[in-house]
C-alpha cells in the first residue's frame, strides 16, 4: 500500500475490501458511543485534479451533540461504479443535505 498525504497525515491506500473491513470494525468499536457514516466525494479539494475524476469514500463518526470526527479511513478510485464496493452491507444511502460539502455525492449510515 502506498501512503496518501491528506492534510499532512500519511494515510495508507486501502482497497475496497480493506476499507469495508475497517469501517465494520469502527462500527463495532463505536457502538453506543457514536454513529459511523461514509461520505462519497467526487474530486475533493485535497486531492490533485487530474483529467480523470477521483472518487473518495471517507469514514466519519458522529458523536452526541452532532460532533463530526474524521477517522482517517478512506478508499480512493477513479471509477464511480467501484466506490459502492467499499460500502458495507447494511449501510443505507441518505440524501444530500444543502449543508454538505459541494463535493459530497452521497452519504451512507
Amino acid at each position: 500500500m502506498k501512503p496518501v498525504d491528506i492534510d499532512n497525515k500519511m494515510l495508507p491506500e486501502l482497497s475496497a475490501v480493506q476499507f469495508k473491513k475497517a469501517v465494520l470494525h469502527e462500527i463495532r468499536c463505536q457502538s453506543g458511543i457514536g454513529l459511523i457514516m461514509v461520505a462519497i466525494y467526487k474530486n475533493p479539494t485535497d486531492f490533485p485534479q487530474t483529467s480523470m475524476p477521483t472518487y473518495v469514500a471517507r469514514a466519519w463518526v458522529v458523536k452526541p451533540a452532532g460532533v463530526y470526527a474524521y477517522i482517517h479511513l478512506q478508499y480512493v478510485t477513479q471509477e464511480y461504479e467501484t466506490i459502492k464496493d467499499a460500502i458495507p452491507a447494511g449501510m443505507y444511502r441518505v440524501n444530500r443535505s444543502t449543508h454538505d460539502d459541494p463535493h459530497v455525492l452521497e452519504t451512507y449510515i
